[in-house]
């Protein structure tokens, strides 16, 4: 939201933790953080979007090294999907759609 541009996300993810919970560890300057997930899916499908390109780059496939991912085979899909109510944007227009609704 309020963003130009197109960017990547992950559409499905195997054999390695998509997202990653930050909450309860020290930031930087010592805080506990309260919220963060980093979404590495989602992180990697946009780096892999960057050197593939939109148009006529014809790229069709990215490998990726070095990225550090936590290799994980019990890790699911179902890690990187939240309530669309508990979603910062989502929840903006679940509640609009509720009001449209007869």
């Amino acid at each position: 939201p309020l963003r130009a541009g197109t960017i990547a996300i992950a559409l499905a993810t195997a054999g390695f933790q998509a997202v990653i919970d930050e909450r309860g560890k020290k930031d930087l300057f010592g805080k506990e953080m309260r919220i963060t997930r980093r979404a590495i899916a989602d992180d990697l499908a946009s780096a892999a979007h960057v050197v593939m390109g939109e148009t006529d780059g014809r790229v069709p496939a990215v490998l990726i090294r070095g990225s550090r991912v936590r290799l994980d085979d019990s890790a699911s899909n179902s890690e990187t999907f939240i309530q669309p109510d508990r979603c910062l944007f989502s929840s903006i227009y679940v509640k609009r759609i509720k009001k449209l609704r007869p």
